[in-house]
């Protein structure tokens, strides 16, 4: 250590009692070390009896808040850190659970999609007779693989029809009229391809384009009827085209 280090040091009793020791007698034997420790000390005792203390609480309970944020960020990053992989795998499986309950329930569309693509939909000429032969006939054509729902003979004339697909789902339109007016019947033989569909054989009312509607589900198809009439008038046309009664 240099002489003035020692001196200095001395000044702020950080010696060991051996540089304590060499440090005085260095003093007694030098007039610049006396002096320099007394300027020494001299500066001390001004700065304690003439510098007022300056306190800072506000800025430490700034500076001790934000402490706690990066301690509680640090301690975040560990669980991330230790568990990433463990979360990564969790969001993983669950972005293909929802992906496979997707794809096994397949594509679905609102009601309101069918109607607006229903106009592009390929036309379906109406059958050439309105007998009742005639009209299950065609029906049936349109559904070869699953039941098809049968107009009833005393209440509804087809006027014709369309077929087209919305957003993946296949769907067939019939277009019917009885004494009240026209009404439009869409259907598809996904059962779950109407997000509006209830999944029991209840009626469940919509309002499409400010028509109204009803949807259901009966033997593995989904049935979407619309009419500009109300939905309690809509009921009975509905119930006459259930497939299982």
């Amino acid at each position: 250590m240099s002489d003035w280090l020692q001196i200095h040091a001395l000044a702020d009793n950080q010696l060991d009692p051996a540089e304590k020791a060499e440090a005085l007698e260095r003093i007694q034997n030098c007039d610049r070390s006396r002096a320099e420790l007394e300027a020494v000390d001299a500066l001390k005792t001004t700065l304690r009896d003439k510098c007022a203390t300056i306190t800072c609480d506000e800025t430490w309970a700034k500076c001790k808040s934000r402490l706690v944020e990066i301690e509680r960020a640090r301690r975040v990053e560990r669980v991330v850190g230790r568990y990433a992989w463990a979360m990564a795998a969790v969001f993983c499986f669950a972005i293909l659970g929802a992906a496979t309950v997707n794809r096994m329930r397949g594509p679905q569309v609102g009601a309101s999609d069918v109607v607006s693509y229903s106009s592009s939909f390929a036309p379906l000429g109406a059958p050439r007779t309105q007998s009742v032969d005639a009209r299950k006939k065609w029906v049936e054509g349109l559904f070869p693989e699953k039941a098809a729902p049968i107009a009833q003979p005393t209440s509804l004339q087809i006027l014709g029809g369309g077929r087209g697909v919305v957003n993946g789902v296949p769907f067939i339109r019939l277009d019917l009229v009885d004494t009240r007016g026209t009404v439009a019947l869409f259907v598809t033989e996904q059962a779950s391809g109407l997000k509006e569909t209830p999944t029991d054989r209840q009626f469940q009312a919509v309002t499409v384009q400010e028509a109204n509607g009803l949807t259901w589900t009966d033997a593995g198809v989904s049935f979407l009827l619309i009419g500009n009439r109300a939905p309690e008038a809509l009921r009975p046309i509905a119930e006459s085209l259930r497939l299982s009664r």
